[in-house]
């Protein structure tokens, strides 16, 4: 049956044509011997604008496939053709280059539109790479030996007991046939994916599926927590950190710094070496001696307001800031009995205390000669 007895239009016969057209044709090849010569002949119909119709409504497929971007036009899609004419070709694994070659030669196209599908089918998970070589062969299937999955779950199996990276990489080998370069990518992104564990803080540790608690900062950090219920030093801190958890000294140090840091281990004094606990230190003034001694200082307070009722606590308040930042700094020792009744003492009844006398550390009565104010 031939184009003119089928065909009544040239649309028609166009139509006809790319459909039985074994590859894409361009433009000038697809419009051969569709338009009338001569002085009378109609004028040619615009195959153009009636071609991009047809690739509008799906009849005609459209694709940049010929020489220098050319397009050519087909009732089949392309693409498509080359997909499956390589698909089927690599149920065989073959070299890449082979593949892109069949490609080419399936549907005559243009090297560089033919070996992008190819490339794309590559990317895209349709084409494996059957081992990590340079040259290996590409195919329809993908080997165990380059499956993600496949070489994770060994490893994440062998992982059961924790074991060395060496003998995790064998056990990917001797179940997949992965390469060592691959299994160790593999052992990496299940490290930085939480799924495989260090077992300890070693530079070569064992690695296991369960995460070991003497690298788990919440055990770490809960032991050490419990422990300061009662202030403890930092060793001994870190030694109820390491007898729970198995933890070693310099990562138990570090979660100990860290909860000082965020303030959930408190230091109990100002020493170099304080005792740490897991509530705030009292007040100074609120403990002995301080506290003792503090409320010395307020009865010395109270006698002195009855003594000059008339001085405001704000100058009795100024002037004790004055004459403490004017004194000496105290010794170091702890104050005596002696000292702290002297604190308390009433004043002389022939020397009315002055502010400062009120409250200043003497150790004996005014002189009986010091003129009475």
């Amino acid at each position: 049956m031939t184009e003119s007895t089928v065909a009544s239009t040239p649309l028609d016969t166009l139509r006809q044509r790319l459909n039985e057209a074994p590859v894409p044709l361009l433009l000038k090849d697809a419009i051969k011997g569709l338009t009338q010569k001569g002085k009378n002949a109609p004028p040619p119909p615009d195959f153009t604008a009636l071609l991009s119709e047809e690739v509008q409504e799906g009849r005609v497929f459209r694709y940049p496939s010929g020489k220098d971007d050319a397009d050519r036009y087909w009732g089949r899609d392309e693409k498509q053709a080359i997909r499956e004419a390589v698909l089927n070709a690599a149920t065989e694994p073959k070299k890449l280059n082979d593949l892109k070659k069949l490609a080419k030669d399936t549907v005559k196209a243009d090297k560089k539109f033919s070996d992008a599908i190819v490339d794309e089918l590559v990317s895209t998970e349709q084409l494996y790479k059957q081992s990590s070589a340079g040259s290996a062969p590409y195919g329809k299937e993908k080997p165990r030996s380059l499956d993600k999955a496949a070489v994770s779950a060994a490893i994440l199996a062998a992982a059961e007991t924790p074991q060395n990276s060496a003998n995790l990489i064998k056990a990917a080998k001797q179940a997949t046939g992965a390469d060592k370069d691959f299994a160790e990518s593999i052992i990496k992104e299940l490290i930085d994916g939480s799924q495989l564990h260090p077992q300890s803080a070693a530079t070569k540790p064992l690695y296991g599926k369960e995460k070991s608690r003497s690298l788990d900062k919440a055990a770490v950090s809960a032991a050490i927590l419990a422990a300061a219920d009662t202030p403890q030093n930092s060793a001994n801190l870190i030694k109820a950190a390491k007898q729970a958890t198995g933890a070693d000294k310099d990562f138990a140090e570090s979660i100990l710094n860290e909860l000082i840091d965020a303030k959930q281990l408190h230091p109990q004094s100002a020493t170099a070496k304080p005792l740490y606990g897991k509530n705030e230190p009292p007040h100074p003034l609120d403990v002995d001696p301080g506290k003792k001694t503090f409320a010395a200082l307020v009865k010395a307070g109270q006698k002195l307001i009855e003594v000059v009722p008339s001085v405001a606590l704000d100058e009795v308040f100024q002037r004790l800031r004055i004459a403490l930042e004017h004194q000496s700094p105290p010794p170091q020792a702890e104050p005596t009995p002696a000292t702290v009744q002297s604190v308390v003492s009433p004043p002389s009844e022939h020397s009315p205390p002055t502010p400062t006398e009120a409250i200043s550390p003497v150790t004996s009565p005014p002189s009986e000669t010091e003129p009475v104010g």
